[in-house]
């Protein structure tokens, strides 16, 4: 691969010759990274087409910095887009639809107040910040905790673990606090 400099004014160029480089030598590197968590080829390289398009804004805008190598930097964009890409999705797709679909246990219970317990339980969820409420939903949604791991971007299995700990005990905290909880203690 060529220099850095000249990929970066071949970009600024719109060079075809090194588009065609990097595309050649680092989409296989980012649809391989994409497969191995969950992706398919078509979102790879429709995340890699992203990825250029920001460098080339930021090529563009005078504020591109390299501190590493082009093809560390750009691996480095992709995965990034990759894990807020898939923090959207569970967020989009998951978001309580499981919990709202699961059949109703057998309670003591009437349907009133299971709709009053599902909407304690939404108001405190949806109070909680947005890793949390992505945390929790993937939990919910029985992925374990090396999956909650990697779509989080979450340094060790350990550091998720405990995250996912603190966010589950401030959402139980929360729900006992509330007065309408005294309604289903018994």
């Amino acid at each position: 691969m060529r220099p850095d400099h000249k990929i970066i004014q071949g970009i600024a160029a719109h060079d075809n010759s090194t588009l065609k480089e990097v595309y050649q030598e680092m989409l296989p590197y980012v649809e391989a990274y994409v497969i191995h968590h969950g992706g398919t080829t078509d979102q790879a390289r429709d995340l890699f087409q992203e990825a250029m398009i920001i460098i080339y804004r930021k090529i563009e805008a005078g504020n591109l910095e390299l501190h590493c190598k082009f093809s560390t930097y750009l691996y480095a964009v992709c995965k990034r887009l990759w894990i807020q890409d898939r923090k959207k999705h569970f967020l989009r797709a998951n978001k309580l639809k499981e919990i709202s679909a699961v059949s109703e246990p057998e309670t003591p219970y009437g349907r009133e107040d299971m709709d009053e317990a599902r909407e304690l339980f939404e108001k405190h969820f949806n109070a909680l910040g947005p890793d949390c409420q992505l945390i929790l939903s993937m939990h919910f949604n029985g992925l374990t905790i090396e999956e909650i791991r990697k779509a989080m971007g979450i340094s060790t299995v350990h550091h998720a673990s405990d995250k996912k700990y603190r966010c589950k005990k401030k959402l139980i905290d929360a729900i006992k606090a509330d007065p309408l909880f005294r309604k289903f203690k018994k």
